[in-house]
């Protein structure tokens, strides 16, 4: 009977101890599946001096109001709503500056070597057109188990020296820049692609026409 009764209790433990762990592994993929920001999200202005950072990337530059966008390369969202950011340089020509902010999402595997292909296009002055670029092609790239040949692909089409494009993408400053970006975008309280400020206040997107309807408010 002792032997019967250890033979339970060691099996109770097992029991246990794998539902335990199963616990766990699924705290652990809810945990990893999303991006949570460091701080709940601000209801007051954020500072833009914090929103736009030490290097922005601009995608438009203007005089009378500051939008920044945090996105994600491989985002459909971002995708879906990147014309509709281009059209405001030229519905609104000089008057709205808009920066880039990366934000790449943890279920995104190419966001962050899409990232630090645009952070090198930038480098040699080529941003917006490798911005465009990573946004045309992301139905095509997204689906590759390896996307980096594919940006170096766009970077060669766009002329850009392919050996500093490739030091570039290796630099750990480069991935610095990503990174800081994203902890700006988690202290802003950003937790989802797209994410405008307008002014340092977060826009609450309904439909792609509010954006242009929250700069054409603002400007008056």
């Amino acid at each position: 009977m002792s032997a019967v009764r250890t033979s339970r209790s060691t099996r109770a433990v097992v029991i246990v101890t794998a539902v335990l762990l199963v616990a766990i592994a699924a705290v652990i993929i809810a945990l990893v599946a999303t991006r949570t920001p460091a701080s709940s999200p601000a209801s007051a202005p954020v500072d833009d001096t914090s929103l736009i950072g030490d290097a922005p990337l601009f995608l438009a530059e203007g005089e009378s109001l500051v939008l920044v966008e945090f996105g994600d390369y491989q985002c459909p969202s971002c995708q879906a709503l990147a014309p509709a950011v281009a059209s405001l340089e030229t519905e609104f020509p000089d008057q709205v500056t808009v920066v880039y902010r990366h934000f790449p999402l943890p279920q995104h595997a190419h966001a962050i070597d899409a990232a630090l292909a645009a952070e090198a296009a930038a480098a040699q002055g080529r941003f917006v057109e490798m911005h465009e670029a990573l946004y045309a092609s992301q139905a095509e790239w997204s689906e590759l188990d390896d996307a980096a040949p594919a940006f170096r692909a766009i970077a060669e089409q766009l002329g850009l020296d392919l050996d500093r494009y490739d030091a570039d993408v290796a630099d750990p400053d480069t991935r610095a820049r990503v990174e800081a970006d994203a902890a700006a975008g988690d202290a802003a309280g950003v937790s989802s692609t797209p994410t405008f400020f307008l002014e340092g206040e977060k826009l609450e997107l309904q439909k792609i026409t509010d954006l242009r309807d929250a700069v054409a408010a603002a400007l008056g």
